[in-house]
């Protein structure tokens, strides 16, 4: 008998090498918020891509590896890789000339055995490099905190300048306001700055930038409503500048309606846009705007300021359907045209047209008198004859009254039949009653 010998199985190690994959990459910065790279604005910076799996080598891209502006083929082995921008802060010495943080967190680039259809996009921040100096006006270096403004895209971004009166950051592109708040410089003198620029791929217009304070102007004011001559008080108005440098929203009036506020040299109007239940106040210069170069002694007084009050006027249009001679419930008239005319301070003339309920409303200047008349075919038309006056006067508060309107005539027909004997039915008339809860009396139809 002979024993089987030992088997011993020698395990055999398997190998694969996968061809390298080629894809290509969008990058761009992202100066539509889409993450589209035909809407950005496409850069070509130097990366790694780093494998994130135990085995692989690492990738290192230069901006002359790129076939254009924001596209770039490379060739790579399966497995996962996180690409790396060589991102520095504002005010390193080598800064880049663009942020090189995503607009969001990049995601992992998964290499697998299939090829990619289209191209991979890694979105950049829209935002460039500023830089520049803040100097008072005698030159010194200022080192303060301040602000830059966005208007359009409603935006603020925090700078500061550091003790030799350098700044520098990334800041979103667009248009921007640099505001400097009013502070004491090396002489005593309060001053402030305010300067428009532009942040964009011309690195002229927002690198090297030289800001220089100036001394404040302080206003003073007094604001009142028209007409009436009232001070108003706990009212905010904004400055507009003349020649870009934003907007300033001053501090509230006091109970007298005064006003004091430090502002930048330059060209301004005023606007005010208020608005109370039933109640509306305006003001705009704009075609008037003041010059702080009428100061004396860097004060501008700008005396009494008034501003056009507005009231809401309106009423209901009804149809008196129970003739008990006030507006029901269920008797405004929808979709009557009101007209309103200005008789003798205003301009206005205008139409409206009533609600659901029959209610109109429109604001008016005070202090003038108003030609208001109200017309739907169908019913007659009506004027208001507030008090005797022919007219709609309105003084100094809101004002509402109802007007009713007459329905006109209209033709009604109809045939009657009798399914028995229609010869019962010669000589006899039809009789109209009003429905129950209207007035009038019935109405005998001839044949």
């Amino acid at each position: 008998m002979v024993e089987d010998a030992e088997i011993f199985i020698n395990p055999i190690e398997l190998f694969v090498n996968p061809a390298h994959l080629s894809l290509n990459l969008n990058i761009f910065m992202d100066s539509n918020s889409d993450g589209v790279f035909e809407n950005g604005t496409g850069v070509s910076p130097a990366f790694t891509l780093s494998p994130l799996n135990d085995h692989g080598i690492e990738y290192n891209f230069s901006s002359e590896d790129y076939s254009d502006s924001g596209n770039i083929t490379v060739s790579l082995e399966p497995g996962l890789y996180s690409i790396n921008f060589n991102h520095t802060i504002a005010s390193d010495q080598n800064a880049t000339d663009y942020n090189l943080l995503g607009a969001a967190p990049f995601e992992t680039l998964v290499i697998g055995l299939e090829s990619y259809d289209e191209a991979v996009s890694f979105p950049l921040r829209n935002e460039y490099l500023v830089t520049g100096n803040l100097m008072n006006q005698t030159g010194g270096s200022v080192e303060n905190q301040f602000l830059l403004r966005n208007e359009a895209d409603d935006l603020w971004h925090n700078i500061g300048s550091d003790e030799n009166g350098s700044f520098a950051s990334y800041v979103p592109a667009g248009e921007w306001v640099a505001i400097v708040a009013p502070f004491t410089a090396e002489n005593d003198s309060l001053q402030t700055f305010r300067q428009s620029f532009t942040v964009g791929a011309d690195s002229s217009l927002r690198t090297n930038l030289s800001f220089t304070s100036l001394e404040v102007v302080t206003i003073n004011l007094q604001l009142q409503e028209m007409d009436t001559d009232a001070n108003m008080s706990d009212v905010r108005i904004t400055l507009v500048s003349h020649d870009g440098f934003g907007n300033i929203t001053l501090s509230k009036s006091d109970t007298n309606g005064n006003v004091s506020e430090n502002i930048m040299p330059g060209n301004w109007s005023m606007f005010l846009n208020k608005s109370d239940p039933q109640l509306r106040w305006s003001l705009n210069t704009s075609t008037t705007p003041f010059s702080t170069a009428d100061a004396v002694d860097n004060i501008l007084d700008l005396g009494i300021v008034n501003a056009k009050l507005e009231v809401q006027i309106g009423g209901k249009v009804f149809w008196d359907l129970n003739d008990d001679g006030t507006p029901g419930l269920a008797e405004g008239v929808e979709n009557v045209t009101v007209s309103v005319v200005g008789l003798n301070n205003t301009e206005i003339d205008t139409n409206v047209s009533t609600d659901e309920s029959g209610v109109w409303r429109l604001f008016v200047p005070i202090q003038d008198e108003y030609q208001v008349t109200v017309s739907k075919l169908g019913f007659g038309t009506e004027s208001y004859n507030i008090s005797n006056s022919s007219a709609f006067p309105v003084y100094s508060s809101q004002e509402s009254h109802d007007i009713e309107i007459i329905a006109g005539n209209v033709t009604v027909s109809g045939n009657v039949t009798d399914i028995n004997d229609a010869e019962r039915l010669n000589g006899s008339s039809v009789v109209l009653y009003p429905s129950t809860g209207m007035a009038g009396e019935p109405v005998t139809a001839g044949p």
